[in-house]
């Protein structure tokens, strides 16, 4: 898998969205250590959409990057990556 690291130092803690377009994803989503329950370990089928809140560290693992978007403090990331690719980003605040 790719793995991305991706810093965002904006605001107190991280807040954010989490969109699957375009198709389905297998997802494991943790936030601050924790894993988001129903979410992580399960596929996510095109048009869901997970609101995201971390005091510090979000890890996302994507089984079809390109069907993934994310917006993090108000700043749109984008795709996580192509479509089919595995995909790991550890998101942090800066100084957390």
């Amino acid at each position: 898998p790719v793995v991305r690291r991706v810093t965002v130092s904006p605001g107190e803690g991280l807040a954010g969205v989490l969109e699957v377009v375009e198709g389905e994803s297998y997802l494991e989503v943790a936030q601050d250590g924790t894993p988001v329950p129903g979410v992580s370990g399960g596929i996510a089928g095109d048009g869901e959409r997970l609101e995201l809140a971390a005091a510090n560290e979000m890890t996302i693992r994507a089984g079809n990057a390109g069907a993934v978007r994310l917006t993090i403090n108000g700043i749109s990331i984008g795709a996580m990556g192509s479509d089919g690719a595995v995909v790991e980003w550890r998101i942090t605040r800066a100084g957390g």
